[in-house]
């Protein structure tokens, strides 16, 4: 007769393998390890001087710092900003740094206040709308005119007429003429700053079709330098596009009966290449002149004896 009834080995051998079983089913039910996520690498801010108008910047990179490296605590922003003085702004904080001064700040806010008050524009607004009057986009792109015209309007407290007849004053010459010739209605200077960017991308667009401007179809033919009298090439100025070495070369082949160092001597001294003496160039030296009279009054002895002979000169 079979006994039914398990053995104690048996039943041992069962409770083990039931926890081998949960063991497995557990370890493939549990997450894998999350990989450690790169730290990301942000730029510091630069120092900073004491300048007026390097405050405002200053102050935004260094919140932008603060953001990305996820740091809050008031004690350690403030800290980080005075490591980043220099000059007369060290020198303004070296004073609360050795306590010596009372600190009038306990807060991050309050710090960034005092800092303004010692450091910033006095006439903010004033300054800005003097900017903003005097600003023109001249060789720049409408976005880059518009950054800057955008950044220095936020101090101008100006109201949006003021700022669209600004910003239209300071555009260009022919996106000035565009918007006269244009019926689009721009009732913000963002507005008006969307409609000279798109424009200025279909001016420079139909400029590519065009081929004007552009390094392919530009004229790249030679200016042909002009022939002297015997048929040889005299050398281009250099605003016909020559050299001004191939210029210097000819000049000095007049004169190629001088030793160069000689040469060289009557350049340093400002001394005449025919005759030696200072006061005045070659081309206006007497020595050549007294020469070109001595040939013209040969020349016209000549032709006096030969009318004297009675015959014509050829």
């Amino acid at each position: 007769m079979t006994n039914a009834a398990f053995t104690e080995q048996q039943f041992a051998a069962l409770l083990e393998g039931i926890a081998q079983m949960a063991a497995t089913t557990a370890n493939a039910m549990q997450p894998e390890p999350a990989t450690p996520r790169e730290r990301l690498k942000v730029e510091k801010p630069p120092t900073y001087k004491g300048e007026a108008g390097e405050l405002r910047t200053f102050l935004v990179q260094c919140q932008l710092y603060f953001d990305a490296t996820e740091e809050t605590e008031d004690r350690k922003k403030i800290a980080y900003i005075k490591s980043l003085l220099r000059g007369p702004a060290a020198k303004w904080i070296v004073p609360y740094v050795e306590n010596r001064t009372p600190t009038p700040w306990t807060t991050y806010g309050e710090f960034v206040a005092a800092l303004r008050e010692q450091f910033g524009e006095k006439d903010a607004e004033g300054k800005a709308r003097t900017k903003l009057e005097n600003m023109h986009q001249g060789t720049d792109s409408v976005t880059e005119y518009w950054n800057l015209f955008r950044l220095t309007a936020t101090e101008a407290n100006a109201d949006e007429g003021t700022l669209k007849r600004m910003f239209l004053k300071g555009l260009g010459t022919k996106m000035q003429d565009a918007w006269g010739v244009d019926n689009e209605t721009h009732d913000t200077v963002q507005m008006m700053a969307d409609w000279a960017i798109r424009k200025e991308c279909k001016l420079a667009t139909l400029r590519n079709i065009q081929g004007k401007g552009s390094p392919h179809t530009a004229n790249t033919s030679k200016t042909t330098p002009p022939r002297r009298d015997n048929g040889t090439f005299r050398p281009l100025t250099t605003t016909q596009g020559g050299e001004a070495m191939d210029l210097d070369a000819t000049s000095r082949r007049r004169f190629n009966r001088l030793p160069n160092e000689e040469f060289k001597r009557r350049i340093k001294e400002g001394l005449c290449f025919k005759c030696g003496k200072k006061g005045h160039a070659a081309r206006d030296c007497q020595v050549r002149q007294v020469k070109i009279r001595e040939i013209q009054i040969e020349a016209g002895q000549k032709e006096m004896e030969t009318l004297n002979d009675g015959s014509l000169p050829e």
